[in-house]
C-alpha cells in the first residue's frame, strides 16, 4: 500500500463582517494571495498580523496551520490546528489536517486518533478513512484497513486510490479474486494509473497468468515508456513466456536507462544463459556483482555460466559465495559438483 499526496484546502477571501476587524480581514486576504503564489513565509506573516488584530479569527489560525503544513513546519502546524479546534471543535478538516501533520512526524497513533475524529464528525470525509486505512495496513491490520477503504469508497465512489489500496488489503488477506476486481476498478476510474497496472500484472503473474500480466505491463509502459522498473518487470514476464529476445530487449533498455541497477544486469545474464551466450552472461553477472558485491543470485547464476564453459573451479567458487549470501540452492550444486 502506498500513500498519495492530497491537496490541502485553504479558505478563500474573507468578506467583511461585523464580528471581524477590517485590518484583520485585509491581512488575512493578503495571506491568501501569498499562499497562492507559494510565498509561505509571507503568508504566515500576514496570517500572524490577522491574528494580532483579531485573536479569535479562526480561519486565520486554520490557514496559517495549512501554510505551515505545506512548508513542512509540522510541529508549528499542529499547534495552530489545536488552537483552531479550540475555536471550532467540530472541524473535521482541522482534525484531518492535524492528523496529516502528526503522520509526518511519525506520530501514527496520534494521526489515527485525529483521522478517526474527522470521519466521526463527518462521515463523508473520504480522505480521513483512506489515510486511517494506510496506517492500519502498515500495522498489519488488513481487515480493518479493508473496511476503512470500503467506507472511503462509499463516501467517494470514484476514489481510484482507495480501490487500489483495498486491492492490496485483499491480497494480504489472500482474497485474490476481490483484489483483481479492485485493481481493475481503479484502472477503469483512472486509466493513467500506472501503479495499478503494475500491481495487477504482479497479481496475475503470481496466479500463473503470464499473458495477462504481459498485457497489463504493456498498458503501464504505454504511459511511461522509459520506466526502467516496468521494463525490468515486463522482461521477467517475457522470460517466463520464453520470449528470450523480447526479455533481452527489455533488460537492455532498462540498463540503458538505469546503468547502476544490479538486478537488470543479473536478469539479462539469465536470459543469455538460456540462449547459450555464456560469455555474455558472465559479463553481465560480473557487472551485477561489481554493483552489489553481496548479490547471492548473481554469484549462483554466474556459477552456472562458468560450469557451461567448463570452468568448474570458478563455478564452485561462485556457488560457495552464493551459499554464503543466502542462496539455499547453491548447497546442492556444491555437494554434487564440487566434491
Amino acid at each position: 500500500m502506498r500513500y498519495y499526496l492530497i491537496t490541502f484546502f485553504i479558505s478563500f477571501f474573507y468578506i467583511s463582517s461585523a464580528q471581524t476587524n477590517e485590518l484583520a480581514i485585509d491581512a488575512y486576504n493578503q495571506g491568501i494571495i501569498k499562499f497562492g503564489t507559494e510565498d509561505f513565509k509571507g503568508a504566515i506573516e500576514d496570517f500572524d498580523r490577522a491574528i494580532q488584530y483579531d485573536p479569535e479569527f479562526d480561519k486565520a489560525y486554520f490557514n496559517r496551520a495549512i501554510t505551515k503544513l505545506d512548508a513542512a513546519m509540522y510541529e508549528e502546524a499542529i499547534k495552530d490546528f489545536t488552537i483552531h479546534l479550540g475555536l471550532v471543535p467540530q472541524s473535521d478538516k482541522s482534525y484531518f489536517s492535524r492528523g496529516q501533520a502528526k503522520f509526518q512526524i511519525d506520530d501514527k497513533s496520534g494521526a489515527l486518533e485525529d483521522y478517526k475524529k474527522a470521519y466521526t464528525i463527518n462521515s463523508e470525509n473520504a480522505e480521513a478513512y483512506y489515510y486511517s486505512a494506510g496506517i492500519e495496513y502498515t500495522l498489519g491490520n488488513y481487515e480493518v484497513s479493508k473496511n476503512l477503504l470500503t467506507s472511503a469508497i462509499k463516501s467517494k465512489p470514484a476514489y481510484a486510490e482507495a480501490y487500489h489500496d483495498r486491492a492490496a488489503a485483499y491480497r494480504s488477506l489472500k482474497d485474490l479474486k476481490n483484489a483483481e476486481a479492485d485493481y481493475r476498478e481503479a484502472i477503469k476510474i483512472k486509466p493513467s494509473f500506472t501503479l495499478a497496472y503494475i500491481n495487477l500484472a504482479a497479481l496475475l503473474r503470481n496466479k500463473g497468468d503470464f499473458q495477462g500480466a504481459l498485457t497489463e505491463f504493456n498498458y503501464a509502459l504505454a504511459s511511461k515508456p522509459n520506466n526502467a522498473d516496468i521494463l525490468m518487470r515486463r522482461g521477467r514476464i517475457k522470460f517466463d513466456l520464453e520470449d528470450y529476445n523480447g526479455a533481452l530487449a527489455d533488460f537492455s533498455k532498462a540498463i540503458e536507462l538505469e546503468p547502476k541497477n544490479a538486478s537488470s544486469y543479473s536478469n539479462r545474464g539469465c536470459v543469455k544463459n538460456k540462449i547459450k551466450d555464456y560469455a555474455g552472461a558472465i559479463s553481465d553477472f560480473d557487472s551485477a556483482i561489481q554493483l552489489d558485491p553481496n548479490f547471492g543470485l548473481a554469484y549462483f547464476n554466474r556459477g552456472i555460466s562458468k560450469e557451461n564453459v567448463r570452468d568448474v573451479q570458478g563455478a564452485c567458487k561462485d556457488w560457495r559465495e552464493a551459499s554464503q549470501n543466502g542462496v539455499i540452492a547453491a548447497k546442492n550444486y556444491i555437494e554434487s559438483e564440487c566434491n
